[in-house]
């Protein structure tokens, strides 16, 4: 709906000017008023109205004046004046000069008033779907060019990447300019779905651009998703010296980087700087690495691909990190036995082995010593027939799953949950219905248990070491309902017994379950409750 101003110094003429058109009709939905040009100006711009109506002769500030304050800083908005035979030289040159798009002739004939303020009315709507359609044109395109960087840095990081002339034409640099790329890499850990994770990533990058800034005015962020890290290459144009850049950017962000949430912490991973394209993707895959040195220094959170693991060998323990068999002996006992306090004694040992090696080895051994771990569980289940792809995360197989966690002791503690998970399996191959049933009660006490929380069914999944799409298929054959459905019933179960307090308000009792809109969380309670949240009140005698 359009938004209207008249501004006339008489009360009687700017009453019978509401009132004398359908505005509402004509789809505007709110008219504003001044007395004078002055304030037309504080209205206009605390208002910002569509189309402003105004008479030209008054008191402190004439129409004309007024127009010629706002237009400039009202840009979209459209003028009609209104103007007698003696003004009409006045109304014929704002016309002309493009200020005024129209005008209404006092005293004013019905028929022609209404033809203007149609016409008027109409240009608006149609410089508003103009500028609509601009805006997602250039979104789009926003996109696209994203989208080309984020496939450009894989390829760099691939080796894959030939086409130097195309990439240069990507970046908009001229055949002259030498770029410094600097390659960055960053990751997050704390409990979240979608939501969460687009958040820290667009904190990591506008965090990123904002040191790029103070550094070149001319530079470009390139970002690139994979297994839970972002990587980025900043390419900063008029700058000799690659490894000064790199030094001051590492400055601009140790004084701008900072915690996310109490529990979800960002991490950032500085890497060489260089001016050959090709070093750049290198030095994009060792910064991803070298992420993984913040377990080594958990309070570290911007980390230099540069410093390398220390050069001397870690007291009480082995320079290399690796599974001694005694220890491959025990964890296959734990996947046979199921013994959860094995289980946890053995990963707690591990842990701290890790602990000893990792500030003296490159990131690229501890993942393979934990590669290792699970390559152990993934032979014993292939051996049982344990479908490991419909009952483990994709992040467990492909080791992403490391990026989640904040400690060495999360981390190990979710392998020994893994453990004992296998053995549950391997202990239920019967597949009773019963045992299956006992699934999704599980699930449903997670829910239960994080209910205010995003749950998305990746971390639902996440959690209980199944595949995503094997879950949500679980879901429609057992229990003929999707995921979605299932969390929502039991979250509006929970609203009703939160309902029952008096003393709850309706809007606590929304976001204490986990919703984010309250009328998202009411379109949902009137889906499963049959009533709205009050009128459920009501039905049980609570008002409120």
């Amino acid at each position: 709906m359009l938004k209207v101003m008249i501004v006339e110094d008489e009360p009687l003429i700017r009453a019978g000017l509401k009132h004398y058109f359908p505005w509402e009709q004509l789809g505007v939905g709110g008219i504003v008023e001044a007395e004078n040009g002055k304030a037309g100006v504080d209205v206009a711009l605390r208002e910002k109205p569509d189309l402003i109506v105004t008479d030209i002769r008054m008191p402190e500030m004439n129409g004309l004046e007024m127009i010629e304050q706002l237009k400039p800083l009202l840009p979209n908005a459209s003028f009609i004046i209104l103007t007698g035979y003696n003004e009409f030289k006045y109304a014929q040159e704002a016309i002309r000069l493009g200020v005024v798009q129209e005008y209404l002739l006092k005293p004013l004939e019905y028929d022609v008033s209404m033809e203007a303020i149609t016409a008027c009315i109409n240009r608006l709507e149609q410089k508003r779907e103009e500028r609509r359609k601009k805006q997602d044109f250039e979104a789009k395109a926003a996109e696209l060019t994203k989208w080309q960087y984020g496939q450009a840095v894989k390829q760099l990081m691939d080796g894959s990447l030939s086409d130097l002339p195309g990439w240069r034409q990507l970046l908009g640099l001229n055949e002259q300019s030498e770029p410094t790329y600097v390659a960055l890499a960053a990751s997050c850990f704390g409990r979240g779905g979608l939501q969460q994770e687009r958040k820290w990533r667009q904190t990591a990058e506008q965090l990123i651009g904002k040191a790029a800034a103070d550094i070149s005015p001319v530079h470009r962020l390139m970002g690139y998703t994979s297994r839970g890290r972002l990587y980025v290459l900043l390419v900063l144009a008029g700058l000799s010296d690659p490894a000064e850049a790199g030094q001051l950017l590492s400055k601009r962000l140790a004084s701008s980087l900072n915690p996310l949430h109490p529990d979800t912490r960002l991490y950032l991973s500085v890497g060489a700087a260089t001016s050959d394209p090709a070093q750049a993707g290198v030095a994009l895959k060792s910064a991803g690495q070298s992420l993984l040195q913040r377990f080594a220094s958990p309070e570290q959170w911007l980390i230099s691909a540069d410093q390398g693991p220390v050069d001397e060998s870690p007291a009480g323990g082995d320079r290399f990190v690796s599974l001694h068999p005694d220890d491959r002996k025990k964890l296959q006992a734990c996947l046979e036995q199921g013994d959860s306090a094995a289980a946890g004694e053995l990963m707690d040992r591990l842990r701290e082995q890790s602990e000893k090696a990792l500030p003296h080895i490159e990131a690229e051994q501890w993942l393979v010593f934990l590669q290792e771990i699970i390559n152990v569980t993934l032979r014993f289940a292939h051996k049982e027939g344990i479908p490991t792809q419909g009952v483990s995360s994709e992040k467990l197989l492909d080791l992403s799953f490391v990026h989640d966690y904040g400690t060495l002791k999360s981390l190990f503690e979710y392998l020994a949950l893994w453990v004992v998970h296998l053995n549950d399996i391997y202990s239920k191959q019967t597949h009773s219905a019963s045992q299956e049933n006992a699934v999704f009660s599980q699930i449903k006490g997670f829910i239960e248990k994080n209910i205010d929380q995003e749950l998305s069914l990746q971390m639902v999944a996440d959690h209980f070491f199944y595949n995503p799409s094997y879950l949500s298929r679980l879901f429609k054959s057992k229990l003929n309902q999707n995921y979605l459905s299932f969390v929502t019933e039991i979250r509006i179960d929970y609203a009703k017994k939160l309902l029952r307090d008096p003393n709850r308000l309706v809007t606590d009792v929304c976001a204490m379950c986990g919703y984010k809109s309250y009328k998202h969380f009411v379109k949902m309670f009137r889906l499963v409750a049959g009533a709205t949240p009050t009128d459920y009140r009501r039905q049980l005698g609570i008002m409120h």
